[in-house]
């Protein structure tokens, strides 16, 4: 895990959101990807803010959608990007606000 790399959660009726804070490596697309996995099937949408992550690695972002896609774009219609990363990160089919 990066070391410095958190996702703060919380929910509001059927939403999950998720604030993503710190370096945006592999470990932390991974880490973000096995969170959507286990906590997403019970939102209707999933708010991803980008606005706190610190710096992104080049590979990342593909790490976390190919990650997704293997799911066979199970979240994508649910997801929505926030914030000043939002679009180096989210995957097609994703709203970014």
């Amino acid at each position: 895990m990066a070391s410095d790399f958190k996702i703060f959660t919380h929910r509001n009726s059927d939403n999950l959101h998720l604030n993503l804070n710190g370096h945006f490596d592999a470990t932390a697309a991974q880490e973000l990807f096995t969170f959507i996995k286990a906590h997403g099937d019970g939102a209707c949408s999933i708010f991803i803010h980008t606005s706190n992550i610190k710096q992104i690695h080049p590979t990342s972002p593909d790490i976390f959608r190919s990650a997704l896609y293997s799911l066979n774009n199970h979240f994508c219609g649910k997801l929505i990007f926030t914030g000043k990363e939002a679009t180096t990160i989210a995957p097609k089919n994703s709203q970014i606000l």
